[in-house]
């Protein structure tokens, strides 16, 4: 690789200091605290890398047969465990201020290397930015807030419903006071590999976004959004397990044969200094191929939060989503941020074949030592029925975070 050094700086290795990078170049990236090794290499030419390790534990305490730790239900122990839940590496960066890139892969999973965000983006175009690659479909808030700054350990039930990461094309843009976003792309559903085939097997996916009020500090908020997306997948399966990624699946829709598959959410949330609500409901109308039945499922999630130190979540309004929490003081010079959380999810699968239902109650506690920083601890109970059971677990998570 040859590398331009037009001047002392040229190269200039910013460290865990993230200073500017020398040439003249921006960092890729609006978040100051992702990507702490940043570097240039000409002028306009800038990258950075990045990471993050999730390192969790689970204790359970409930019906084995139902909420049992072994993937395939063969063996219904429920067994405690821990995980790295996610270990990333990633390299983003900017080229002549008109095109940005991603690479992020995670290593977690046993003997596989998944894709994550990996993608390019055309900046500036007549209709806003243009992204082509691998990564989230614009569909649902909490998706689309990071797993680095979402309330609890893992998503609300509605997750089901949300198509999560695929290969395709999405257009990007908001109005000049950065008041409303939208975003539409057309996607194909991929594995972990951003790898498929097969023909008419698409998905057109859009969402709006606005904050009617929002506090010049940013301090006081409301989020308001909406999005749909259209897929004439030739099936489709809806699983859940409860918000604890180390047990099974128990909630199951089956596999329902499809010429076609809606599916709508809409959401809110307020930020009103260390207090804050967020709420999303989602549906999924599946219109049955080859005779199959017809099916309609629901999921919803209500929460609340408060820093008992003061602090408030913060917004990112170019994607309308929530950004990264920066404690008033870290740890070490001050007691970091400590938040509580409450949480109420409940997943609607009765319909058609199934007839699962499953309610999530969960309290979480989150202490940020810093703002790449976090230990988290979450306590959920979990009802699951399909009609001949009536099942319930207790589980307690621990989580413990680095992200750079």
């Amino acid at each position: 690789m040859n590398i331009h050094l037009h001047s002392v700086s040229a190269l200039a290795f910013t460290g865990l200091f993230g200073l500017g990078a020398g040439g003249g170049s921006t960092p890729p990236s609006e978040d100051p605290y992702s990507g702490l090794f940043k570097f240039s290499l000409a002028d306009d030419v800038s990258a950075k890398i990045g990471g993050r390790l999730f390192y969790d534990w689970g204790w359970f305490d409930g019906d084995e047969a139902t909420f049992n730790t072994d993937a395939t239900g063969t063996t219904p122990e429920l067994e405690d465990g821990t995980e790295f839940r996610a270990g990333r590496i990633h390299v983003e960066g900017e080229l002549y201020q008109q095109v940005g890139f991603k690479a992020e892969f995670d290593f977690s999973q046993a003997g596989a290397t998944e894709f994550k965000d990996v993608f390019m983006t055309l900046k500036d175009t007549a209709v806003g930015e243009l992204k082509v690659g691998h990564f989230k479909e614009p569909f649902s808030l909490e998706q689309l807030t990071s797993a680095r700054f979402i309330t609890f350990m893992e998503r609300g039930l509605t997750e089901t419903f949300t198509p999560g990461r695929n290969s395709g094309f999405q257009i990007l843009d908001q109005n000049e006071e950065k008041s409303m976003t939208w975003a539409a792309g057309v996607f194909r559903t991929t594995d972990n590999f951003a790898k498929n085939t097969g023909d008419g097997e698409y998905g057109y996916t859009a969402r709006v976004t606005g904050t009617p009020l929002m506090a010049e500090d940013g301090a006081e908020f409301v989020h308001l959004g909406a999005a749909a997306s259209f897929r004439t997948d030739g099936s489709v399966r809806f699983r859940s397990r409860p918000e604890a990624h180390l047990l099974n699946q128990p909630a199951d829709s089956g596999t329902l044969v499809a010429d076609e598959t809606l599916l709508t959410g809409l959401e809110a949330a307020w930020v009103g200094g260390p207090l804050s609500v967020q709420s999303e409901y989602q549906m999924a109308a599946v219109s049955g191929g080859s005779g199959g039945p017809d099916a309609d499922f629901s999921a919803y999630y209500f929460l609340v939060s408060y820093f008992l130190t003061g602090e408030h979540r913060n917004y990112k309004n170019t994607t309308g989503a929530f950004d990264r929490i920066k404690p008033s003081e870290n740890f070490g010079t001050g007691s970091g941020a400590v938040e509580l959380a409450a949480r109420y999810s409940f997943l609607d699968l009765d319909d058609g074949p199934s007839t699962d239902e499953m309610t999530d109650a969960t309290i979480g506690v989150n202490w940020y030592l810093n703002p790449n920083t976090r230990v988290m601890l979450d306590l959920v109970h979990s009802e699951f029925e399909d009609g001949t059971v009536d099942d319930d677990a207790n589980l307690l998570l621990m989580r413990f975070q680095v992200d750079w």
